[in-house]
């Protein structure tokens, strides 16, 4: 129908059975064409078919039916790289080529708003899984993201893929219409939200000789955070950065201050600002808490060997870390101090420790001393009070060296200078608890006695205040004898021995040198040498007021006298022949030879020969042996008289002539026991009685009006009351 000889031509032909119209075009030796067949429109480039568009109105590029399960209005097909489209736009202008994507809904002849999660483009990948292209690998869509309108489209982008396994994909991260970005959070609510179902990590990694970095950037008087959440709280920890101090802070536990690290690289821990110290020090570590627990300092070791943690003090002449310059004589290589608020600071001292160098350094030759100090009332500085010196001489009270191995140079009438001993357990020093302590010497043979032997101890309780001197009765080596010496004057050199006590517990008073006490007799215990009639007075401040006289004689009559103030009226003798005689009288008949308090446990029968009763069954006896009931009765002996008194309570119903036993045996005669009875809820004529029976047990009767000895008719609460006397044999 139209020809341009120079360029092209057209011919359109109609086929015979008015199914086909093919037309062609040639140029420059290129043949496109096209036809229609059954409702189709094809294009051939260089006689192979490039593009057809089916009757579905789908374009197909590289493919002549389209795949089964594609159903989209354009697929592009090839088996290379022509597979792709590719977009340029070359234009004077910051304008790129664009690929949009228009959605609405209702048609397009009237389109309607979109609705919030309506998806308004996606891009999905589809690989062939061996049976068809059905499976899906990755996803990348975008939605309306809230409520839109007028010049008002809220949107966000999703990325999906397929896990292992599986052929659909399951979104991965999301960026919102605020521009947060969620990865594994289908919601977040800040700039980026990471979450995993199990390990969330994030892996900064840098290859070569570059540096992996995490910077966060803020204004310069801005705070830069990294904060920690979990389910119930969304600030539960945190690091942040103070830029307008230079302060970095580490917070735990609902964002609870745990660790400063300031602009001069203070650490302070549980605590934002740094506090000026006693010796006028601000510390490098600092350490903030309220309780035990967070004002405390703890450092562990555990390893397999039987050495512990260290906190190793060191000190420097140098200016550089690890210099080896050497100290000198009386350099400070550490020093522990302790201090106290005093309501204004803190720079305030309580006590201190300081080690030192003591002499003159060199190479592995470093001698030092620790001294201690405490601070007096009335003051902020301490003072010394002890000093360990490199030679392990130890002086304790005034600064200075110590001169021998323990020097106490301070006192006081008062508390003294030295006390030694603490509570029972050796541990503590409490009020209303028994205390002790002593003092040990070591035995010629050291390792047999590690302890050594006691020199002196104290011992107090709630009854006593003791010294003991040379040794215990318990837990100590005792010393063998403990001697006692004076001098003649206060420069003499020579001393002579006055007091001498031996292993055997003798004691030697006077002129002890070449006398000493186990010359005698052990039997002696207290030996006073001396000529004549050895003496001791009693005296209160001058005024006598009792002597005691040895024996001058070996006579029976002799012994210890006792006299008055005057020294001439004898009050009371110890004859050496046994008892006491008083006022003067030295006969043997009239001494006092025993005088004793006891008890003893009565045996209780229905007769001197009957049925032996049962203590608190049958009965009990009350006496002054106990505030309550006793099986033991308490009696009094004076020379050869006993004096009994007690109560015998029945707890039966029953009828007997009972018999007690006595503690002593009694002098000759049945009868003679002297004293009374009454009787409580007893039916008796004439009364109860008493009688001695078989030598060391007494009967209780009860009397007729006719003077016989009947049983006693007792009930359960009957009380019989004694009050007597007896002799022995």
């Amino acid at each position: 129908m139209f020809n341009d000889a120079a360029n092209s031509y057209l011919d359109i032909d109609h086929g015979a059975d008015g199914s086909e119209i093919k037309q062609a075009v040639s140029t420059k030796n290129i043949l496109l064409q096209a036809g229609i067949v059954s409702g189709q429109l094809t294009f051939e480039t260089g006689g192979s078919e490039a593009m057809r568009i089916d009757a579905s109105q789908r374009v197909l590029i590289g493919d002549t039916t389209g795949r089964s399960g594609f159903g989209k209005k354009l697929e592009i097909m090839a088996n290379d790289s022509l597979s792709s489209i590719s977009l340029v736009r070359a234009s004077n202008s910051t304008g790129a080529s664009a690929f949009l994507s228009h959605k609405a809904r209702g048609t397009l002849a009237t389109p309607l708003i979109v609705q919030d999660d309506d998806n308004t483009l996606q891009l999905t990948a589809h690989p062939y899984d061996g049976t068809d292209y059905g499976s899906q690998s990755a996803r990348i869509s975008m939605h309306i993201d809230g409520t839109p309108g007028a010049n008002d489209t809220p949107g966000r982008i999703m990325f999906e893929t397929a896990a292992d396994g599986a052929s659909t994909v399951t979104e991965r991260m999301r960026i919102t219409n605020a521009g947060n970005v969620g990865i594994g959070e289908t919601d977040p609510d800040t700039t980026l939200h990471v979450k995993g179902a199990d390990n969330s990590i994030i892996t900064i990694e840098s290859e070569g000789a570059y540096d992996a970095r995490l910077r966060i950037l803020t204004p310069n008087d801005r705070i830069s955070y990294i904060e920690f959440a979990d389910a119930d709280d969304v600030d539960a920890g945190e690091i942040r950065y103070d830029h307008t101090n230079d302060r970095m802070q580490f917070r735990t536990g609902s964002n609870t201050l745990v660790m400063t690290m300031d602009s001069s690289q203070r650490v302070l821990i549980a605590k934002s600002g740094a506090t000026a110290f006693p010796a006028g020090l601000t510390p490098r570590f600092q350490q903030f808490g309220q309780t035990a627990d967070t004002a405390a300092l703890g450092i562990e070791r555990s390893a397999s060997s039987e050495f512990g943690p260290y906190i190793v003090l060191s000190k420097s002449r140098g200016t550089t870390s690890g210099s080896g310059t050497i100290v000198q004589d009386g350099d400070y290589t550490g020093s522990i101090y302790f201090g106290g608020a005093d309501g204004t600071d803190q720079d305030n001292s309580t006590a201190a420790i300081l080690s030192q160098v003591d002499g003159s350094p060199g190479t592995a030759d470093m001698p030092g001393r620790l001294v201690f100090l405490t601070t007096p009332d009335g003051a902020r500085a301490p003072t010394e009070r002890m000093r360990i010196n490199s030679s392990g001489f130890v002086k304790i009270g005034n600064a200075g060296d110590p001169e021998t191995m323990l020097q106490v140079q301070y006192g006081s009438v008062t508390n003294g200078s030295i006390m030694i001993g603490a509570n029972y357990d050796g541990v503590l020093m409490s009020n209303n608890t028994t205390k002790i302590g002593a003092i040990h010497h070591p035995h010629y043979n050291s390792s047999t006695y590690p302890k050594g032997f006691r020199i002196i101890a104290g011992y107090a309780d709630s009854g006593n205040s003791l010294v003991q001197i040379g040794g215990g009765t318990s837990s100590a080596k005792a010393a063998t004898q403990i001697r006692f010496y004076t001098g003649a004057s206060i420069t003499a050199s020579t001393n002579s021995e006055q007091v001498r006590i031996d292993e055997n517990g003798n004691i030697a008073q006077g002129n002890v040198s070449g006398n000493a006490p186990d010359a005698y007799s052990s039997a002696h215990g207290l030996t006073i040498i001396k000529q004549g009639t050895p003496k001791i007075a009693l005296e209160n401040y001058g005024v006598r007021a009792m002597a005691f006289h040895g024996p001058g004689s070996s006579s029976e009559n002799s012994g210890i006298v006792i006299y008055d103030e005057s020294g001439a009226t004898e009050i009371a003798r110890f004859r050496r022949g046994g008892g006491i005689t008083f006022n003067g009288d030295t006969a043997a008949a009239n001494a006092l030879d025993d005088y004793e308090e006891g008890s003893w446990i009565p045996v209780v029968k229905t007769a001197s020969a009957g049925s032996t009763l049962t203590y608190d069954t049958d009965y009990i006896f009350r006496s002054a042996y106990t505030s309550g009931s006793t099986n033991r009765v308490t009696y009094t002996k004076i020379g050869n008289k006993v004096f009994i008194s007690f109560a015998f309570w029945s707890k039966i119903n029953a009828s007997y002539r009972f018999n007690i036993s006595l503690p002593f045996a009694y002098l000759n005669s049945d009868y003679q026991i002297a004293g009374a009875c009454s009787w409580y809820e007893i039916n008796t004529a004439a009364g109860i009685g008493m009688l001695g029976s078989g030598g060391s047990t007494f009967d209780t009767f009860a009397l007729s009006e006719a003077g016989d000895h009947n049983n006693v008719s007792l009930e359960n609460g009957s009380e019989v009351y004694y009050n007597f006397s007896y002799e022995t044999a």
